[in-house]
């Protein structure tokens, strides 16, 4: 689904920031289960603080000021990442929480231990992982069609999305038009923020331009706890 159409021809010349953010370290990870709307159980007391250290960063940053939306996944461990960075934005409402911004639906898995066969990208994108759960292939359009919906009711200005590492990784690939599976599997660390810019500079056509990836310098004040989870490729 292209981004669009915007209401008001004028502000086709604004960029619009999309900034999404990975949850914290989650209870489900801590005990190896894989965290669907039955396995998860909100954050840890790690994920929390991650969660805490980007709020700080968040209120230190004058980007700040211009979020006028945030949104998150329904998934526990995503809405309260959300509502724990809320004070530090300038947003009146509380976080909206979207359905399509879960992680990949797999059912028949959801708060069973996580063993290896399903700890990362399928090897074929486009058949389910397990029974009754979605291939990547539909995956990655539902989060990135939800993603762009976003952008497109927000035209000019900057959101915020707390979110999961497959979604992120989803906006990897559509907005980067690199081919699922078949590139490098990209790492997305805990309460780590991405950001994508939406516009047209210089009169071009309108484009999607990465600003920035992984980003997690906030969490060098728990260099201990985050060098130990590094890597982590749970979603």
């Amino acid at each position: 689904m292209p981004v669009g159409p915007w209401k008001h021809e004028t502000l086709r010349t604004m960029a619009t920031r999309l900034i999404l953010v990975r949850h914290g370290h989650s209870l489900a990870e801590a005990d190896g289960i894989v965290g669907g709307p039955q396995g998860c159980r909100g954050l840890s007391a790690e994920g929390v603080r991650q969660a805490e250290a980007l709020r700080e960063r968040f209120a230190a940053a004058d980007y700040s000021a211009r979020v006028v939306a945030l949104y998150t996944s329904v998934l526990p461990r995503a809405w309260e990442t959300a509502e724990l960075i809320a004070p530090a934005l300038p947003c009146a409402n509380s976080p909206t929480r979207l359905h399509d911004l879960s992680e990949i639906h797999e059912p028949a898995l959801d708060g069973k231990p996580r063993t290896p066969r399903i700890n990362g990208l399928r090897l074929d994108s486009t058949k389910p992982g397990s029974r009754g759960a979605e291939s990547y292939e539909t995956f990655f359009r539902r989060a990135t069609q939800c993603l762009e919906a976003i952008v497109a009711d927000n035209p000019g200005t900057t959101v915020v999305v707390a979110t999961h590492a497959g979604v992120v990784r989803a906006a990897m690939s559509v907005f980067g038009k690199s081919p699922l599976g078949n590139g490098m599997f990209l790492d997305v660390d805990h309460a780590s923020i991405s950001e994508f810019v939406y516009g047209s500079p210089d009169a071009r056509p309108f484009t999607w331009r990465l600003h920035r990836y992984n980003d997690a310098a906030h969490m060098e004040q728990w260099s201990e706890f985050y060098s130990s989870c590094h890597g982590n490729i749970a979603n």
